[in-house]
Parts: structure tokens; C-alpha cells; sequence
């Protein structure tokens, strides 16, 4: 999650806010992301929410690609 934290608020030119406490959250001008590793499970959830589901689409696809790229860095 660390690494996750540190890049996510470069990655949207839009943010507005970001907290790292209990994940990674970042409120943006068009929306919200929110990044957690999962307690009880060997899972990463990420939630969007956005103003349109293109929106939150582009949003997804760009914060996925990076939990893959950590995780495989991880593993690697």
C-alpha cells in the first residue's frame, strides 16, 4: 500500500484531497478513488465513483494498471 499511496495523487492532475489513513483515497474534481488492502483476505479493493460511468471507467483503468504494476514488482 505505500507504494500505492505515493503514486496515486500524482496520477490525476484533479486532486483535490488525499489521505493514506485505513488505504489510499484521493477525492478528485470529477470524482473519488479508494484504494485498500484487505484485512482478512490476499486482495486489493479499489472503488470509484465519478460523475459519469466513463468517468469512473477511465478512472478504474488507470488506478488497476497501477495495483498491477506494485503487485508484480512485489511478487518479482
Amino acid at each position: 500500500m505505500p507504494k500505492i499511496a505515493d503514486a496515486l495523487p500524482s496520477m490525476f492532475q484533479r486532486t483535490m484531497e488525499f489521505t493514506d489513513i485505513d488505504g489510499a483515497r484521493s477525492a478528485l474534481a470529477n470524482g473519488w478513488i479508494l484504494v485498500r488492502a484487505s484485512g482478512t483476505e490476499p486482495l486489493v479493493r479499489v472503488k470509484v465513483a465519478a460523475e459519469s460511468v466513463r468517468e469512473a471507467e477511465k478512472i478504474m483503468e488507470k488506478c488497476a494498471s497501477l495495483v498491477h504494476k506494485v503487485i508484480k514488482e512485489i511478487v518479482s
